[in-house]
């Protein structure tokens, strides 16, 4: 579930239910952009590829602003406890999460 944390933080991400490491937790959802469209966008446009951005394999990146699910509220720090994987399935890329160690609800 999503809830607010406070002004600095913003909203964050937790756990319905404890959550094993290694678990599948979700696929990280955006709008796909290609790098050089990006770099050519106004410097208004291009605010939306901040904190909720991820590069994909080059030349992607995914942009979670505007068009995410509740993943792009998964908090970065220095003990994370979710990494990212690419998974291919059917012809196509996915951003997925899973656990990086256990978690608790």
């Amino acid at each position: 579930y999503v809830a607010f944390i406070n002004k600095k933080i913003g909203y964050g991400t937790f756990a319905e239910t404890n959550i094993n490491e290694g678990e599948y937790i979700g696929i990280y959802t955006g709008k796909v952009y290609h790098r050089q469209k990006l770099e050519r966008m106004s410097r208004h446009q291009a605010k939306l590829t901040g904190a909720y951005s991820w590069t994909l394999p080059e030349p992607f990146i995914v942009d979670a602003l505007k068009d995410g699910n509740e993943l792009r509220f998964v908090n970065h720090n220095d003990e994370a406890n979710v990494k990212s994987k690419y998974i291919p399935v059917d012809d196509k890329w996915y951003l997925v999460y899973v656990a990086a160690k256990p978690i608790a609800k």
